[in-house]
């Protein structure tokens, strides 16, 4: 592993760049959940989730610093008004909390794939590591509250046993019949769901709470495309009677005041998107049904287009932070 005086690559700054931006988003949302919260558990979590934040936000300044780089923009004091009503019930923050540290632990642990360095390398692993021992905590207590959405269950087979046809992995096809879901695609098909009724209830809050026309728009479109993902997937969970579980306790509340800036809400939606497509991706490829396949493949793309027109309004109104470029040299 080369040594820690080395410079940084292209990777390490891409690994750490990223970081940085993403907690220091993270910051401002817990400021925010922390003045909120009525429950002293959940609130002890995100206190938890504020520290660890934190520290993660300081060794990754250090590391910068050390290199004379400059450190990114990334989210002030003025992209949170902690002062704002309450918006989110307890029971959506702290699932939402939990969505947050599964993206987490992926970011950590493609973080660790993709440096060499070892003092960065360090840093990552320290990350992913405060990050399970966080989503157990998160996990344990979500499930203790009785929030946590359960997977569907479905019977044991009697016997394990190999596929016999490739009419296992039809679907399209309206003359032929269309086997039940298997678990692989049960479990990615919830999990989908879970993820995109956050997602359709966050939509709503910001654009109840946008102030400019063009991203209210923005976000009910972001509402209404969450909202038909949910009925996909829930309709073909119901083609094989199997239904959905949902949470009625993780809703919104029409709260007073503006929590965030339009500048954060807009990174907030582009890294969900982004973790959409990235979930969609992974679930398409588990599918063996190819009509679910093709789904999340359409739905993805749906995605894509919808964080391309977020990615123009935060151009327009300059609030896109552009990541460290190789510069032409003429």
């Amino acid at each position: 592993m080369p040594t820690q005086h080395s410079p940084l690559s292209s990777s390490e700054i891409a690994a750490i760049w990223t970081t940085y931006l993403q907690n220091s988003m993270a910051d401002k949302v817990l400021a925010y959940f922390l003045k909120t919260t009525d429950d002293e558990d959940v609130k002890q979590l995100f206190q938890h989730a504020s520290t660890l934040t934190r520290n993660i936000i300081q060794r990754l300044e250090e590391l910068l610093k050390k290199e004379d780089f400059p450190l990114p923009i990334g989210f002030q004091e003025d992209d949170v008004d902690t002062s704002a009503g309450k918006h989110f019930t307890d029971a959506y923050m702290l699932t939402f909390l939990l969505n947050i540290s599964r993206m987490g632990l992926l970011n950590y642990s493609a973080g660790m794939t993709l440096v060499s360095r070892e003092d960065v390398h360090d840093s990552m692993q320290h990350f992913l590591t405060e990050m399970i021992t966080f989503n157990s905590n998160a996990l344990k207590l979500a499930v203790q509250k009785g929030i946590y959405m359960k997977k569907p269950f479905i019977p044991y087979p009697s016997t394990a046993e190999m596929i016999s046809s490739e009419d296992y992995f039809s679907g399209l096809n309206p003359l032929k019949k269309v086997r039940p879901l298997n678990a692989i695609e049960i479990a990615h098909l919830s999990f989908n769901i879970e993820n995109n009724h956050l997602g359709l209830l966050l939509s709503r809050v910001f654009a109840e709470t946008a102030k400019t026309e063009e991203v209210k728009k923005y976000m009910h479109k972001g509402k209404a495309i969450s909202k038909k993902h949910v009925q996909v997937f829930q309709e073909t969970l119901l083609n094989s009677d199997i239904a959905a579980p949902m949470s009625g306790e993780i809703s919104v509340i029409n709260g007073e005041g503006v929590p965030f800036s339009e500048k954060l809400m807009m990174f907030l939606m582009a890294f969900s998107s982004a973790a959409g497509i990235g979930n969609y991706s992974a679930a398409g490829s588990a599918s063996q049904r190819i009509d679910v396949a093709a789904n999340y493949s359409r739905l993805a793309a749906e995605i894509g287009m919808f964080a391309k027109e977020g990615a123009d309004i935060t151009v327009k109104y300059g609030w896109l932070e552009k990541p460290p470029t190789m510069e032409s040299v003429v």
